[in-house]
């Protein structure tokens, strides 16, 4: 029977630990990208509605002698129709909240991932997992879990798969560092 102060406990606990951090680590690369996607996308997205409604409300565009043809007031006339639907649906959108809302995200997530990171440097270079680390590790669990609740309520699958296909190849599970079975204890 192993006492709880043996070194095989002592490692399995540090394991443990450090797998939690590692998780971590890989879960908030993998938001960082999604929401970096997801606010790429949206910022697309306002910017063709805005350029679409600064066409519609430019003077010059709509004074060229094109738009006096028959098939030109046609078109205009087609536009015009466009011009509408987009000036209703850009505030039912409301695109400018998920922009600041993935952008929020994406910049948490970032300043989660360097964290995360520098933790997992340590426990790596250390070859331990200290009192500090652990508390460190329990703040940044509380910031990642307090995110919870703007993340997508359905996240794009594809996206998720992609992300997560990329974040195994960045940070491959194998090159992360935990404790052998027969490693001494360290000295006091």
């Amino acid at each position: 029977m192993t006492s709880n102060n043996s070194p095989k406990s002592r490692n399995q606990k540090i394991e443990a630990q450090a797998h939690q951090v590692y998780d971590l680590y890989r879960s908030v690369l993998l938001n960082k990208k999604y929401c970096g996607n997801r606010l790429r996308f949206y910022k697309r997205w306002s910017l063709a509605l805005d350029v679409i409604l600064a066409f519609r409300t430019s003077a010059l565009f709509s004074s060229l002698l094109i738009w006096q043809s028959f098939s030109g007031e046609f078109i205009w006339k087609c536009l015009a129709v466009v011009f509408a639907v987009v000036a209703v649906l850009k505030p039912i959108l409301n695109l400018s909240n998920d922009v600041e809302k993935y952008a929020r995200l994406f910049t948490v997530y970032t300043e989660l991932f360097y964290d995360l990171k520098g933790l997992a440097w340590d426990i790596q270079t250390n070859k331990d997992f200290t009192e500090q680390s652990s508390d460190f590790h329990k703040q940044l669990r509380s910031r990642y879990n307090a995110l919870a609740g703007d993340d997508d309520p359905v996240p794009k699958r594809k996206l998720i798969e992609k992300y997560g296909i990329e974040v195994e190849g960045e940070i491959p599970a194998e090159s992360l560092w935990v404790p052998s079975d027969v490693t001494e204890p360290k000295p006091a």
